[in-house]
């Protein structure tokens, strides 16, 4: 709920990611174990990204972006928008092995094609990379049509999820005790989960809790594991109320082509 909807510039994602791949249908377009292709990552509503950066106007395609929002424009979208400008509709995150979804009443398991899809294949390669029996908890994603979600300033673009942090015992609790990290609390788990994650290449951060976020900088620096883990730690971002899951938040899919991305951290964020 406390995760910021943005935080320092707000760039195009061809400024940060260069030109769209495209691929042949079906081919990998990365070399980590999740494999996507395109059509995952055209797959669905396109998110737009940061809602409150866009603003329409009307034009001879119907609606246009506006360069920048004004005071009383009605335009406004968020989450995601069809090809002609007539709303969002996310997929909706489905059964499948390896994950489960808390708290399905509330109809909060809504994503961009993107999203949908990374969870999907990362909890399924975990399980066949690391262990058989992991079950990955998620819970708020976004609203079928995006916009404002509960008490949440983020989860309105289709980007964002919150997931329980992995244990050999399940469950959306708190791994923080007295000020201090659980002496149960998996951390190499999670941070293997982590690194599954960044290396599909479309992470743009993950907040986690202060202590979990020292403790990996500390057992990277420890296990000489800084290299290998470099990228997952820099994307490890700390940020308070964190102390019972994660939050996942992606870059845009290089084919929203409305989608304005947050600048990716600069720094490993290890002291």
């Amino acid at each position: 709920q406390g995760v910021p909807v943005t935080s320092g510039e707000v760039v195009a994602p061809k400024e940060e990611g260069g030109e769209v791949r495209t691929p042949e249908e079906g081919k990998p377009l990365n070399l980590g174990i999740i494999q996507l292709t395109e059509l995952d990552l055209k797959e669905g509503a396109q998110s737009v990204g940061l809602p409150y950066t866009i603003c329409f106007e009307p034009c001879a395609q119907g609606l246009c972006v506006k360069s920048k929002c004004e005071k009383g424009d009605t335009h406004r979208k968020f989450g995601a928008l069809d090809e002609v400008g007539h709303g969002p509709h996310f997929l909706e995150l489905g059964g499948g092995e390896g994950f489960e979804k808390l708290n399905p009443r509330r109809d909060h398991h809504y994503g961009s094609g993107l999203l949908v899809r990374i969870l999907e294949k990362s909890a399924l390669a975990f399980r066949e990379e690391f262990d058989p029996k992991s079950v990955v908890q998620i819970n708020d994603m976004s609203k079928k049509k995006g916009g404002p979600l509960g008490r949440h300033s983020s989860h309105q673009s289709g980007l964002d999820a919150d997931i329980a942090y992995l244990s050999t015992s399940p469950g959306w609790r708190s791994v923080v005790n007295n000020n201090v990290l659980a002496e149960d609390f998996e951390l190499e788990r999670n941070l293997q989960f982590f690194k599954l994650l960044v290396e599909t290449g479309y992470v743009n951060r993950i907040f986690v809790d202060k202590r979990i976020k020292q403790a990996a900088c500390a057992w990277a620096k420890e296990n000489r594991q800084e290299k290998s883990f470099h990228q997952t730690l820099m994307r490890m971002r700390p940020y308070r109320g964190h102390d019972d899951h994660f939050h996942l938040r992606l870059r845009c899919s290089d084919f929203y082509p409305l989608c304005r991305d947050q600048v990716p951290p600069g720094d490993l964020g290890c002291s």
